[in-house]
């Protein structure tokens, strides 16, 4: 089993590879200065309910190569999160781009949606947040004792 961590956006990204399982894609929100949330405390009500909460001992485990706690743990797919979010799934610069294809730009599509995809309404965090799933990492916080 082997592992691919890195930084940014105020999240710790995880790409856990293994013989077993299919990759493993885990975004875990940094916790600071609020505990629970770090920069991302001003998510409403409504993402936050999106982003599950996970035992920082299972993120450990996975990646020291026992995957099955974090599994077993209820997580939902990316592209689950994204389709329980109430986002417009076509991107908000179809009249003006160029390259806009109905099938390509929308954040259900098949494939990741280009670069430049932007959902209508969604700014700040929020987007930080949807480009993770986008990506395919299933987002998560760390339960704080």
């Amino acid at each position: 089993m082997s592992s691919d961590i890195r930084r940014r956006d105020g999240m710790v990204f995880y790409t856990i590879s293994s013989s077993t399982w299919n990759d493993i894609k885990i975004a875990r929100i940094i916790p600071s200065p609020c505990p629970q949330w770090g920069g991302y405390s001003d998510l409403s009500d409504e993402w936050k309910s999106l982003i599950p909460t996970v035992d920082s001992e299972h993120i450990d485990l996975a990646v020291s190569g026992h995957a099955k706690p974090l599994l077993d743990s209820g997580l939902r797919p990316a592209r689950a999160s994204i389709k329980r979010s109430a986002i417009h799934p076509v991107c908000s610069d179809e009249k003006e781009c160029l390259s806009f294809k109905e099938s390509a730009c929308r954040a259900h599509a098949k494939l990741r949606p280009p670069e430049c995809f932007t959902a209508r309404d969604v700014k700040g965090p929020s987007a930080k947040i949807l480009n993770a799933w986008l990506d395919g990492f299933i987002v998560v916080r760390v339960n704080i004792l």
